[in-house]
């Protein structure tokens, strides 16, 4: 068609004309051949300017086609879409009977590598400038990169001279970035192989690129929206996936958790009473001397930031608890800032995340689940193109995950970690100003990694680890620019620990200094590059008490506009040996209430309810003292909440443990509620002999 425009069109449009209106001269007709002539011309090439350029500096000697092919290389700018490179000027100062080819070539250490492209001379060459065209739509050359522009010669020519120039200067006028190098190579003519050499003079060919600096295809709004929502998602899964792994990596050490309860950032005494603590139940609420109490007014943010609890579960099971794997159930509420600013795009947004979870520990093995429930909004903002704000939005997430982990540590210290994750949720989508979207959002997260102590030097401990983590988020429906929009976040980490103990008193009181230097790698659709994170806090600890304070931030990264920092610290204070002190169980179910008897003696299996389904909860505290006669009595309360049914139950009651003689009792009073019955009472009573 372009070529049956030019001509077609001049005698094409005049016919169309009405006959009295045909005649040359007439107004229709002049204006049929002028439009003709526009609908015909064709489209005038992008050529764009000049690049870089040394054909102004001084005119040096000339070197000619005698028996050398020759090369120039060029360093092109920082145009992060790269550069289109379509015309290279040539001065010659004598012309004679060349037989040559001009190419575009790629480095290749340091000498010229692949051909890019050909050059064609346009016209007949001849003493002056001469221009040598790119074929198509140019030649295409990445950002900050460089090539060589080689004349390969095919036969001796002692007649032809290509100018050379003393100087190491550029022409003013060219694209930022771009420089010319400042010395010619050269090989035999003819040659396919071989090394390149310099010439001893360290003169530059005269040559000027000219071609433009290419820029992202306009997108439409949708698309650009769609990827600005990609980035925050990533921004989002990131974070889920740095809380998950900051608070289970804490529950794997060696040695189960002593009980603590942690209240935006102030610990709360758990210890019993009696000869294991002067404070009374109630110095939280009355600021006790020397209790360290407080009272005040306090903030969803303060709460989720500063709190936790880990308690012992079970402590009073078996001859002095051993034996049995040790339980502990623990909590957390964290709080989170994150923002990133890749290409065009900008998001800020804030996190809240509560944790509950349940794990056991025996010899070397450690295996827990880990429930949390997080919300975050973040606001966006994505350009038009050459930094022009094109639009907002604002992503809001809800989810709820389960997180199994487990840790196992081999005879020579090596432990081997682990944590998967997966979690449902809802995304909700502001697009600003447009119709609110909502999508179901969907999460997988997996991490394995391993750490090692090191032997100590100079009094100082060390361990060395490694770790590599993934997380994925996926809406898999909804309208507009949230449906089907996925972000894939990974994360490699290598690093070292460093901790020197020192002891303060004979009572094992000691202070502990530690800190961390890890390397890492991050990639996928958010954050990526290389970075240096460091950490570092100190830790008091005495019996039955332990502060921490730790803070963490990330000191370097490549990517511009990187930044993530953090701080937390903990205190927890342990219940006394052997069950005595405060101990508190959580047992969540789906379906029958069955115990160990009723499943035994059942003539089928269980079915999902006996009341109907749903999610059912046990719940006991207690707290055990010995009593001057020996053992172990421990007074009770416990709830149970049923599923579908609305079923309650209340018991009271006291157990006492007498380890010497293996033999256990427990005497409770009970009170059942159902929608279906009317109120019911008893009274139990249970041995306990083992054997």
């Amino acid at each position: 068609l372009p070529a049956c425009l030019p001509a077609c069109l001049p005698a094409c449009l005049p016919a169309c004309l009405p006959n009295d209106e045909r005649r040359p001269g007439s107004v229709s007709a002049r204006i049929a051949l002028a439009l003709a002539a526009f609908l015909a011309a064709p489209a005038a090439a992008q050529t764009g300017g000049t690049l870089v350029s040394n054909t102004d500096q001084s005119n040096g000697a000339g070197i000619s086609f005698v028996s050398s092919d020759l090369a120039n290389a060029f360093t092109t700018g920082g145009n992060a879409e790269g550069y289109t490179l379509t015309r290279v000027d040539i001065p010659f100062s004598a012309v004679g009977s060349p037989s040559f080819s001009v190419e575009i070539r790629s480095s290749s250490g340091g000498a010229p590598g692949a051909s890019l492209g050909e050059l064609t001379l346009s016209g007949t060459l001849s003493v002056g400038t001469n221009s040598f065209t790119a074929s198509g739509g140019g030649i295409a050359l990445a950002a900050g990169t460089t090539y060589f522009l080689v004349l390969d010669t095919t036969a001796s020519d002692a007649g032809t001279q290509w100018r050379l120039t003393n100087s190491d200067a550029e022409d003013t006028g060219g694209a930022a970035g771009w420089s010319i190098a400042d010395a010619v190579r050269w090989r035999a003519y003819g040659a396919t192989s071989g090394s390149w050499d310099t010439l001893n003079n360290n003169d530059a060919l005269r040559f000027a690129v000219h071609g433009y600096a290419r820029e992202l295809p306009p997108q439409a709004p949708q698309a650009t929206q769609a990827r600005a929502l990609e980035k925050t998602l990533a921004g989002v899964a990131a974070q889920a996936m740095t809380s998950a792994l900051g608070h289970i990596d804490a529950r794997f050490g060696d040695a189960a958790p002593s009980g603590a309860l942690t209240l935006a950032g102030r610990p709360v005494n758990l210890a019993p009473q009696g000869a294991h603590s002067t404070c009374p139940s109630n110095a939280f609420e009355e600021n006790a001397p020397g209790c360290g109490g407080w009272s005040g007014s306090l903030g969803t943010d303060d709460l989720l930031s500063g709190s936790a609890f880990s308690l012992a579960l079970g402590a009073a099971e078996g001859p002095g608890g051993t034996g049995l794997p040790r339980w502990s159930v623990w909590g957390r509420g964290d709080y989170a800032a994150f923002e990133g600013s890749p290409k065009g795009i900008r998001y800020d947004g804030k996190a809240r995340t509560g944790w509950l979870g349940v794990d056991a520990r025996d010899g070397p093995r450690v295996a827990g689940l880990a429930l949390s429930r997080g919300v975050s909004e973040a606001d966006y903002g994505y350009d038009g193109g050459g930094g022009t704000p094109a639009g907002t939005g604002r992503l809001e997430t809800t989810l709820t995950a389960l997180y199994p982990y487990g840790r196992w540590t081999s005879d020579g210290g090596l432990e081997l970690r682990g944590v998967l994750g997966a979690g449902t949720g809802e995304a909700r989508h502001d697009p600003g100003g447009g119709a609110r979207e909502t999508g179901d959002l969907g999460m997988r997260m997996g991490s394995a990694g391993m750490r090692k102590e090191l032997p100590p030097f100079e009094g100082i401990d060390l361990a060395a680890r490694a770790d590599a983590g993934t997380v994925r988020m996926k809406v898999d429906d909804g309208p507009g620019a949230i449906g089907g929009i996925s972000a894939n976040s990974w994360r490699l980490r290598l690093g070292l620990e460093a901790s020197r103990r020192f002891e303060l008193d004979e009572n094992d009181a000691a202070l502990t200094p530690f800190a961390e230097a890890v390397a890492r790698r991050d990639g996928g659709d958010g954050l990526a590059g290389t970075g240096l994170e460091v950490a570092g806090g100190v830790r008091y600890s005495a019996p039955g008490v332990e502060i921490e304070a730790r803070g963490r931030v990330l000191a370097a990264h490549t990517e511009d506009g990187a930044r993530e920092q953090g701080m937390s610290a903990t205190a927890r204070m342990g219940p006394g040996a052997h069950g005595r002190g405060l101990s508190l169980s959580l047992a969540p179910r789906w379906g029958a209430p069955a115990g160990g008897a009723q499943a035994l003696w059942r003539d089928g299996m269980p079915q999902p309810s006996e009341n109907g389904t749903g999610l059912a909860m046990n719940a006991r505290i207690g707290y055990g003292f010995a009593p001057a006669s020996g053992g172990l009595l421990t007074p009770f309360a416990e709830t149970g909440l049923g599923g579908g049914g609305g079923d309650r139950r209340l018991r009271l009651g006291t157990r006492f443990d007498a380890p010497r003689i293996n033999l256990g009792w427990e005497l409770t009073g009970e009170r059942r509620e159902s929608a279906n019955a009317a109120p019911g009472h008893a009274v139990r009573l249970g041995l306990e002999l083992r054997f």
